[in-house]
């Protein structure tokens, strides 16, 4: 009984020292700006990377939705070799994180996280992003 509580005791205390992940997307944006100034700050949209995929959907001639899709992957028992200058350990991707950029008659409107058309997509906290929203 003793060794159970043990147990227990381990595993509630070892799950309180994890702190909460806060994700933040990569992008630079600012309320109110053009699509164009948009594409302008983040060239990362036009080029091909292995942790960030961009997609443009054009909703109507009106609305268009940026999607960033961030791969972050986290390297267990990580080595760096400096004189061969290469990583060696176990990749483990996280789950993707997935911001939407949601423009109406080209300007920047909302950003949100999470999915679209769902309940969990929520509107960022712009405190998070200095001189994002404008006063």
């Amino acid at each position: 009984m003793i060794r159970r509580l043990i147990i227990l005791l381990l595993i509630v205390g070892c799950a309180a020292l994890k702190e909460a992940t806060t994700y933040t997307t990569a992008a630079k944006f600012n309320i109110g700006m053009t699509e164009q100034e948009f594409i302008k700050q983040n060239p990362s949209i036009t080029k091909e990377n292995d942790w960030q995929r961009w997609e443009k959907v054009i909703n109507s001639p009106e609305s268009t939705t940026y999607f960033e899709y961030e791969s972050i992957t986290t390297f267990v028992f990580h080595k760096v070799d400096e004189e061969e200058r290469t990583t060696h350990g176990l990749p483990i991707p996280n789950p993707r994180q997935k911001y939407i950029f949601a423009f109406n008659n080209d300007t920047l409107f909302a950003v949100y996280h999470g999915k679209l058309n769902d309940n969990s997509k929520i509107e960022i906290d712009y405190s998070k992003y200095p001189n994002s929203k404008p006063e």
